[in-house]
């Protein structure tokens, strides 16, 4: 007996490359294991067939190589050209992006003959330039926070009715949260000028000096690990930064620490501190764009000004001097998670977003 064909509508999603397997990655992992159970899923990315089997996170969630290249034209030309022949081929109902150039990319083919499919896009961050965006022709936009919600409509002019606040959500931790004796911090970010790490690392003299065996794990990988770990290194804190390299995991290093630490220079909505609150911890954050939507100060965390070192080593060591208050904020931080972030929240408001997407 010939297998039955498969009935379910097609959806694409558009990414460059999922192997720094930041905030936005993980968001779009999650949304093509969730909806692998009604849609054929295709990833379409850069990342090569080995990558793609360390990150699939459905063996039914199936990977499309596309060089979608730069601001090269014959490298656009090319880009077009196979994302014709696939939408033409697989004639996905709904095509998901979440980078801006890539939504622009499959704009060039909204309303053509045989290319008939809905357009999403999720912005994960805050933009001030690149204005060609304004004309993606999106079915919906998606913002991952009121800060990323306003900059579509009132920086990128899409119109209000277009645009729909849903908070990113992670999967929730069930298992123990031991207290922890020894005075120690986590940042949980890719080594990258916007996570802001040089700043944090610029800070921590301060703290030994206040709490000497105070200890700062950096977990994570990026372009600029060279450089940070000289810095660590030039100012003699070799033994009091630990640079752990990337985690897929990185929830057992929060429940190693006292409380986590962010100091960005720009964000969407991030996930690391949802990741802690799940794990009852608090965060010392910078207070950019979506931050504060989750990092409340004096609520679930405390907040200081990007760039500022002194203010953030200020927070840092009132965070370890003051454990009580660490503690309330660490359980106000799990309880608006609860309310707000959690996976199940995000994958409901992304359902009807694709259902009336399709109306």
């Amino acid at each position: 007996m010939a297998p039955r064909a498969d009935k379910r509508p097609t959806l694409f999603f558009g990414y460059p490359s999922l192997r720094a397997r930041g905030g936005a990655e993980k968001i779009l992992l999650e949304l093509a294991d969730h909806f692998v159970r009604s849609y054929r899923v295709f990833v379409l990315t850069e990342d090569t067939a080995k990558e793609w089997k360390v990150l699939s996170p459905h063996p039914e969630v199936r990977q499309i190589f596309v060089p979608y290249g730069s601001k090269n034209i014959l490298k656009i030309g090319l880009s077009l050209g196979m994302l014709a022949f696939f939408i033409i081929r697989f004639k996905p109902a709904i095509v998901h992006t979440h980078h801006r150039r890539i939504a622009l990319l499959f704009s060039a083919f909204k309303g053509l003959p045989f290319m008939r499919f809905k357009l999403i896009h999720t912005s994960h961050n805050v933009f001030h330039k690149g204005a060609l965006f304004r004309h993606a022709r999106c079915d919906l936009l998606i913002g991952v926070s009121r800060h990323v919600v306003a900059n579509l409509i009132e920086d990128f002019r899409f119109p209000e009715n277009k645009v729909r606040l849903v908070y990113n959500g992670i999967p929730e931790f069930e298992g123990a949260r031991p207290p922890v004796r020894e005075p120690s911090a986590v940042i949980v970010a890719r080594l990258s000028v916007q996570k802001g790490h040089v700043f944090l690392i610029t800070a921590w003299p301060a703290v030994v000096r206040e709490i000497p065996e105070a200890t700062l794990y950096i977990v994570g990988e990026g372009e600029l690990r060279s450089e940070l770990k000289c810095l660590a290194g030039t100012l003699g804190l070799s033994d009091r930064i630990v640079f752990t390299g990337f985690d897929p995991n990185p929830r057992p290093w929060m429940l190693k620490t006292q409380f986590g630490i962010l100091p960005s220079l720009w964000e969407g909505l991030p996930l690391f501190p949802l990741e802690s609150f799940s794990v009852e911890r608090t965060v010392v954050a910078t207070a950019v764009d979506g931050t504060p939507e989750v990092v409340i100060d004096g609520q679930t965390g405390l907040l200081v000004p990007p760039k500022d070192t002194d203010k953030l080593a200020e927070a840092i060591i009132r965070m370890f001097k003051e454990p009580a208050e660490r503690d309330r904020m660490a359980k106000e931080g799990h309880r608006l998670y609860k309310e707000l972030f959690t996976k199940e929240a995000m994958l409901r408001k992304y359902d009807d977003g694709y259902a009336d997407a399709l109306k």
